[in-house]
């Protein structure tokens, strides 16, 4: 549906005075309410079950008045209490495939939902195509994310393509997010569940009331069928009960069934209870489960259930030689698992094991996938800050109004012999010098006319105190141009090294008797 579709509904709607939802909306305490602004979550929610569903929808959440804290009620049949978001499918209609609901974090906005005290960060009952998107859940005392339905929210057919995306949940009594329905009839399934892009870490702190058929894991399914489960990043330091597995499933067939896919996950365990993946009933595997990596340090059992047990991941590999293939146990080199920072760190394991997704073209970050050779596993797409050439300042005039300007011929990186700074535009037949340095000068510093300085002097002044620098004199040639060669030799000693770059050309059409180029920054990689 394009914007200008969803803006001709919008305006009809209102015209009419129909209590109708389409389009984009905010929610932000600090702007006033109405028109597309809700200040509290609970505004927002209140007009998605009076109102009816007619275009997508989209809740933009800012996270200006700090951690989201309201308590929204949950009205279940054997699980009720209050969360943060609670999206109830028995109020709400219209939401379909074509007219999905999305709660979102704004964008550059980062909304903390802080359940301290609750059972729930988000529940979505008995929704379907209801997405939550770029959240950070904490302290729920039940589960981050509950997605649930029974007898009061039953419906006739499968509940389709719930998702939750790029959160950070953690810190949870029970399970980071729970797919779970609670039977009644006519039996219905939760069906592809999209989970995708998250990080998870100490989850199932209590077992969250010891409930043993549907509370298991970090991510936990219970009638759940064809689940999607891609890109995730799972650090168990935490985890009890006694069926615990950091992905855990009890499908209760026949309504329940295998997950669709398994794909491109890190879990990483530490903590001694449990499994790394445990499914309590037979023929649970997932029907695709490849390119996931594993850092089991417990020692425990890596796979538990009625579907296959495994001591460790090359034992599951060699009996059931159709799962995770390509699947890799070792070192995942997170950043700091412990506090929830689950970034990948060079040489990690996970990086380029991943298998092209082409629904996932981004990572948590919102950074762009693949970067190097392959997608990684996880919910981190590893980068550094490659070689790259930057330009500070600019240069100043000299001779018929000319602006010289320096410039790489290429990127700085290790064992590249042909890299060179180049200099145009400058006084034709004119003496150039390129002087180094190791920062840049805050604030720059004039040196008449209109030129500025723009590399700090006393490290200039100690490189080429130690030889290194100044380098010329070169002449320009008839077009103002020349060029200083800058062969970078292969050391890895050198990776992440700044050097600060600018050049003056003898002028003598300037009233300085010079002109100065603008600086660069080279970052060697």
């Amino acid at each position: 549906m394009t914007a200008l579709r969803l803006s001709l509904v919008m305006a009809v709607s209102a015209a009419a005075g129909v209590a109708q939802l389409g389009g984009i909306y905010t929610i932000n305490p600090m702007q006033p309410a109405g028109g597309n602004n809700f200040t509290t979550i609970g505004a927002a929610l209140t007009a998605l079950h009076s109102q009816t569903v007619i275009a997508p929808v989209n809740f933009q959440v800012y996270d200006d008045a700090g951690p989201w804290t309201e308590a929204n009620p949950v009205a279940t049949f054997i699980n009720g209490g209050t969360a943060v978001i609670s999206v109830r499918a028995p109020l709400t209609m219209g939401i379909s495939a074509a007219n999905p609901v999305v709660f979102e974090a704004a964008p550059g906005e980062f909304p903390v939902l802080d359940a301290t005290g609750q059972p729930f960060g988000v529940v979505l009952h008995g929704t379907q195509f209801v997405t939550i998107k770029g959240f950070e859940i904490l302290n729920a005392t039940s589960d981050g994310v509950n997605i649930y339905t029974d007898a009061l929210s039953q419906a006739q057919a499968n509940l389709f393509s719930n998702a939750v995306i790029g959160c950070r949940i953690h810190d949870i009594g029970g399970c980071g997010i729970s797919i779970y329905q609670n039977g009644g009839s006519p039996s219905i399934a939760f069906e592809g569940t999209i989970i995708r892009n998250n990080f998870l870490w100490r989850c199932q702190v209590t077992h969250a009331g010891g409930n043993a058929t549907w509370r298991n894991g970090y991510l936990n399914e219970r009638r759940s069928i064809r689940a999607i489960i891609e890109n995730n990043t799972f650090f168990a330091d935490t985890g009890v009960g006694p069926t615990f597995g950091v992905y855990c499933t009890y499908y209760a067939a026949p309504i329940g069934g295998p997950a669709a896919s398994f794909f491109n996950n890190i879990i990483v365990k530490t903590v001694a209870n449990g499994n790394v993946i445990r499914h309590i009933d037979a023929a649970s595997f997932p029907l695709t489960q490849d390119n996931n990596v594993y850092e089991d340090l417990s020692g425990g059992q890596f796979l538990g259930g009625a579907s296959g047990v495994a001591a460790t991941f090359a034992a599951a590999q060699a009996a059931y030689p159709t799962l995770d293939a390509n699947g890799r146990s070792g070192p995942v080199l997170l950043a700091n698992g412990p506090t929830g920072d689950l970034h990948l760190t060079a040489g990690s394991l996970a990086i380029d094991a991943g298998a092209p997704i082409a629904a996932i073209t981004d990572d948590i970050d919102g950074e762009t996938r693949p970067v190097g050779s392959a997608y990684d596993a996880g919910a981190d797409e590893f980068s550094v800050a490659g070689a790259s050439v930057t330009a500070i300042g600019s240069g100043c005039p000299g001779s018929g109004s000319l602006v010289p300007i320096l410039a790489g011929n290429s990127l700085p990186t290790l064992g590249n012999l042909t890299f060179a700074l180049e200099i145009g535009n400058a006084a034709p037949q004119s003496a150039a010098f390129l002087f180094p340095s190791l920062a840049a000068a805050t604030p720059a510093i004039p040196v008449g006319g209109s030129c500025l300085v723009h590399i700090d002097l006393v490290t200039m002044q100690l490189l080429t105190s130690s030889g290194f620098g100044p380098f010329g004199p070169n002449q320009t040639d008839n077009t103002g141009y020349t060029s200083f060669p800058l062969p970078i030799p292969a050391l890895p000693s050198l990776i992440g090294a700044s050097i600060y770059w600018q050049a003056g050309i003898s002028d003598v059409g300037s009233p300085t008797g010079f002109t100065l180029t603008n600086a660069v920054a080279t970052l060697l990689f």
